[in-house]
Formats: structure tokens, sequence, C-alpha cells
């Protein structure tokens, strides 16, 4: 269904423009909505924790329960209660995400990527140094992965100099499938 409609529109846009004159080639870029978003922001100075209990070992950031925005929309569901996207349909999606952080402790490096099943998803990974405990970062990054009806897909983070917390003041993924 919702193929067929993405089908109609195309064909009412090239309609509209041969209709008002374009003779010229057209390059058509179809842009799919975003699918599926989950993203919190905490106004307190310091943000909220993220318990890291061992370097090098990611943990998933939670946290996006507090948020009351949080959607469900075309192909993707948000679990509140495991602070997680839901796939819907297989298929190829791209994952962006940002994080604005701070931590407790110094000269402190976090890797940050996107989980699915708890997996990490190499392909979003970026580093974040926090030089002095007064510092706050930002760190994104966006990527491909090939996903499965039923997939969870999550934050994941972790300290690679030690196991100070990470304290996120905001933070967001957002899901668009690309094809199947």
């Amino acid at each position: 269904m919702e193929k067929q409609i993405r089908i109609k529109l195309f064909i009412l846009m090239m309609f509209l423009l041969l209709a008002a004159g374009c003779t010229k080639k057209i390059m058509v870029i179809v842009s799919p909505e975003v699918d599926g978003e989950m993203w919190v922001h905490n106004d307190s100075t310091n943000g909220f924790p993220v318990v890291i209990n061992s370097q090098n070992v990611y943990v998933n950031i939670s946290g996006f329960n507090r948020s009351v925005n949080n959607q469900n929309l075309f192909n993707v569901g948000y679990d509140s209660g495991k602070d997680r996207l839901v796939c819907l349909h297989n298929g190829t999606y791209e994952m962006t995400y940002d994080i604005s952080t701070g931590n407790a402790g110094n000269n402190q490096e976090y890797q940050f990527l996107i989980g699915i099943n708890g997996e990490e998803q190499e392909n979003t990974d970026s580093h974040r140094k926090i030089g002095a405990a007064g510092d706050v970062g930002d760190a994104s990054d966006v990527g491909y992965i090939k996903c499965v009806e039923g997939d969870h897909v999550t934050l994941m983070s972790r300290n690679n100099d030690g196991n100070a917390n990470l304290n996120v003041h905001s933070a967001s993924i957002n899901i668009r499938r690309m094809r199947d």
C-alpha cells in the first residue's frame, strides 16, 4: 500500500513538472522521512548518569523514557520500558545519532555507537575525549544497517580510559528505512 502511494505521488510530481513547462532532464532523489525517533533532553547542570562499571565494555544509554515526545512512526516502534526502537520490517536502515555529554572524571575518552540487539555496529562508531570534569561535548555519526523485523536499536557507550560514569545532557536516534 505504501509503495503504491509513493508511485502515485511520483507520477503526479512528474505530471506537474511537465505541465509547468519543464523540459530539461530531471534528477529525482527520493528521500524517505524519518520513520522513527527517540530522544531525551535533561535541563539539569550535570545531565543524568549512565553507569559504567568496567573499562571498554559497552552499556546501553537509558533515559529515553524520560521524554514525553517519543514517537511511533511508519517502520519503527518504540519500547519505552527498555529505551529502544524496534524495526517493524526487514530492510536496510539509515541510522543517525547525536549525544551531548559530560563526565565526573578528568581526561576520559568515551566511545559511542548504535547497538542492534546488543551487538555493536562499528560502522556507527564515534569518539569524544572529555578533558576536565566540567567539560561538555558532542558526538554523532550515521551508518547503514541491515535489520530484520523485531531487531532492537539502542545507543551504546563505553569509557576507554576507566570506569568514570558518563553524564548525558541530550541524545537522539533517528531511523529511516531505505529499502528491503
